[in-house]
C-alpha cells in the first residue's frame, strides 16, 4: 500500500497530476541492480536537479511514510468509536492509495502543478491537516446520514476507555510525525 501510494505522491508526474505508479518496480528497485531509485541509491527529487539533499530512496520512504501516518491518525481521532476497525482498515487503503498521494503529487513533488506553480508546504500543514481533514469531514458527513436514516437526531455518545497501549503506540508515533514534519522537512540533518 505505501509503496504504490509513494510512487504515486513522488515519482515523476504524468502531466504534473499523479506520480507514476510504475517508475520503480513494486519494491522501488529493491531487487534490480539499475533501475533509479534503489533503497540504498539517490532518490531522483533529492538528487542534485532538485532538492540536491542526497536521500536515499528507503530514507526519503521512510520520511514519507512518517508523514502518511500522522495523516491517518488524525482521521482516526476524528472517527474514534464511530467505525469499526475494519471499515477503517479498507478506508486506510484507499485514503494512503488515493487521498494522502494526489495533493501530495501536487505540492510535494518537484513536478506537480501546485509545485511548478510556486505552492510550498514546510512541515507538511497544507497537505497533512487538508487531506486529513477532508477526509474525516467526508467520514463524518456519511456518519451523520447513517445516523439520521436511524432516525436519531444526534450522535450517540459514547463512553471512551483509553488502552493505554494504544495511547501510548499512538504518542510515539505522533512525535515520530512531529519530528519528520519539522527538522525532516528540511530533507537534511544539519545546522
Amino acid at each position: 500500500m505505501g509503496l504504490i501510494g509513494f510512487n504515486i505522491a513522488f515519482a515523476p508526474t504524468w502531466h504534473g497530476i499523479i506520480g507514476n505508479p510504475e517508475y520503480t518496480n513494486v519494491f522501488l528497485g529493491l531487487f534490480s541492480s539499475n533501475l533509479p531509485g534503489q533503497l540504498e541509491g539517490v532518490f531522483w527529487l533529492t538528487g542534485s536537479k532538485y532538492f540536491d539533499t542526497g536521500l536515499a530512496t528507503g530514507t526519503y520512504f521512510l520520511f514519507e511514510t512518517a508523514f502518511a501516518s500522522v495523516t491517518l491518525a488524525l482521521v482516526g481521532v476524528v472517527v474514534l468509536r464511530k467505525m469499526k476497525i475494519l471499515a477503517f482498515s479498507v478506508f486506510a487503503v484507499i485514503y494512503f492509495i488515493f487521498i494522502w498521494t494526489i495533493p501530495a503529487a501536487w505540492v510535494w513533488n518537484p513536478t506537480g502543478w501546485l509545485y511548478v506553480m510556486g505552492v510550498r508546504d514546510f512541515a507538511g500543514g497544507l497537505i497533512v491537516h487538508g487531506a486529513a481533514g477532508f477526509a474525516a469531514l467526508a467520514i463524518m458527513v456519511r456518519i451523520w446520514q447513517e445516523e439520521k436514516k436511524k432516525g436519531l437526531k444526534e450522535s450517540k455518545q459514547e463512553p471512551l476507555n483509553v488502552n493505554s497501549s494504544w495511547l501510548t503506540l499512538s504518542i510515539i508515533l505522533l512525535w515520530i510525525g512531529w519530528f519528520g514534519f519539522n527538522p525532516g522537512s528540511e530533507l537534511s540533518f544539519d545546522s
